[in-house]
């Protein structure tokens, strides 16, 4: 049996830091806070140009928002504790922390699959997408999609022996085990890994596959020298390429971290670390595609700034 004052202790630092602890540190800060960068001229981009105040804009903005507020816990908390091992303080912390960055990580990814609906159905049926996307719909969306993250978030805290939080010894999310060191009954990692984050990454890539076969096709039908409808058709790629090839890593970072499944395992050290790293990296190449995807952002920036 475990002692019970010493339960937890895995979600502190262990002491002492180490070299590959400063590293590793320095990347999560250095990442974390390129994304809060980034982030910040996406923000200010959907808020200004008026090419971006629709439902797609956003769906991004609500996206790189919840980014943003992961990242500055990782820039605050999660690198300078990796850094500093630092051990003395309440086993709270860690805990309310994981439960911040994991709602913040994953309502993200659920508003992944409205935006790439969102594609699907501008492409597919036009005439009707203002109806499908109105405001009061995409509130209604909204709410929906955050009280459902809410409530899988907190079945980690709610099922016995599923206490989850960030290890800065360890270098990434892990789960507690039964304080009396009994089997866990029910392993909540696993089952949100498989049935919903690779769900939710698999929904997409079809949604996608989807909307490409359309465009493709669209491509294919429509004169060029339709000013207009090309215009259209040239931003309707544009937004979709830029939410595939999110698909990326975002489904890197899904398979390391379904690799690593939350253990505290020696033998998982390199696909924790890798999980938590390409987290940090997919946030930010999410906060930088909608500049690098439409030619139009980086100008009106240059102009603005």
């Amino acid at each position: 049996m475990l002692n019970l004052s010493d339960y937890g202790h895995e979600l502190l630092g262990r002491g002492y830091s180490t070299v590959a602890d400063q590293q590793i540190g320095i990347v999560i800060i250095v990442l974390s806070a390129m994304q809060l960068i980034f982030g910040a001229f996406t923000m200010y981009v959907l808020a200004h140009m008026s090419m971006f105040h629709n439902p797609f804009g956003l769906f991004c903005g609500i996206r790189t928002g919840s980014e943003m507020v992961s990242s500055f816990v990782h820039m605050c908390y999660s690198g300078p504790v990796t850094i500093l091992q630092a051990n003395n303080y309440s086993l709270t912390i860690p805990i309310v922390m994981g439960y911040v960055s994991y709602f913040f990580m994953s309502f993200p990814c659920a508003l992944h699959i409205q935006l790439s609906l969102n594609r699907c159905v501008a492409v597919y049926f036009p005439i009707a997408y203002n109806t499908i996307f109105s405001n009061r719909n995409c509130k209604y969306m909204l709410v929906f999609l955050a009280v459902l993250v809410l409530f899988l978030s907190s079945l980690f805290y709610v099922v016995p022996c599923n206490t989850m939080g960030y290890s800065p010894s360890l270098h990434g999310y892990i789960i507690l085990g039964c304080p009396d060191g009994s089997p866990r009954s029910i392993p909540m990692g696993t089952i949100l890994n498989y049935f919903c984050q690779y769900a939710l990454c698999i929904v997409a890539m079809t949604v996608d596959a989807i909307t490409f076969v359309k465009i493709f096709a669209i491509n294919r039908k429509w004169d060029m020298r339709e000013n207009t409808a090309n215009a259209l058709n040239s931003r309707n790629v544009r937004f979709f390429a830029q939410n595939a090839f999110l698909n990326l890593p975002m489904l890197m970072h899904i398979v390391f971290l379904t690799i690593s499944d939350y253990s505290m395992a020696e033998s998982m050290e390199v696909h924790r670390i890798l999980n938590f790293l390409l987290g940090r990296l997919a946030d930010f190449i999410n906060a930088s595609t909608l500049i690098l995807f439409n030619p139009e952002a980086p100008r009106f920036l240059k102009y603005k700034l």
